[in-house]
C-alpha cells in the first residue's frame, strides 16, 4: 500500500481520471487492485465514448477498483449526466458501461436525489 499526498492525479482506464488531496493505492502484482482517494473535494472525470461529453463526479471519497471497472463515490456524493444530476450518500458509476447507479447504505437515512433537466427532444430535427 503507498499513500501519496498533494494534487493527486490518477489516470484510469477508458479516458478516465481522478484528483484528490490524498489517495491510498493497492497494489497485486505490480497492479492497482484499489485506489481510494479523499479530497475537499475528491473529483472524476472521463471523456464518453464517442462523445464530446465528459461524466464528471465528486465526493469526500472515491474509491476506485479496477477489477470492476467502478468508482464508488461517498460522503455527499455528486454526478452531472447529460440531462440528470444525481446526489446520494454513495454513487456507483461503472467505467466500462458509462452509467450511475444509486445504492442504499444500510443504517444512513440519507435519499438519492435526481434532477432531471429539461431540454429540447434530440430526436426531432432542428
Amino acid at each position: 500500500m503507498w499513500t501519496f499526498n498533494g494534487d493527486v492525479r490518477i489516470h484510469v482506464e477508458k479516458r478516465g481520471n481522478l484528483r484528490s488531496d490524498q489517495a491510498v493505492v493497492d497494489f497485486k502484482d505490480s497492479q492497482i487492485v484499489k485506489a481510494t482517494i479523499t479530497g475537499k473535494p475528491a473529483q472524476f472525470e472521463q471523456q464518453r465514448a464517442q462523445s464530446d461529453q465528459i461524466a464528471r463526479g465528486h465526493a469526500g471519497q472515491i474509491v476506485y477498483e479496477p477489477v470492476d471497472g467502478v468508482v464508488r463515490l461517498s460522503n455527499d456524493a455528486w454526478i452531472p449526466m447529460a440531462r440528470t444530476r444525481s446526489r446520494g450518500p454513495l454513487l456507483v458509476y461503472n467505467i466500462r458501461q458509462q452509467h450511475v447507479e444509486a445504492v442504499a447504505q444500510p443504517g444512513v437515512e440519507d435519499r438519492v436525489h435526481i434532477t432531471i433537466v429539461p431540454g429540447q427532444d434530440e430526436r426531432k430535427p432542428k
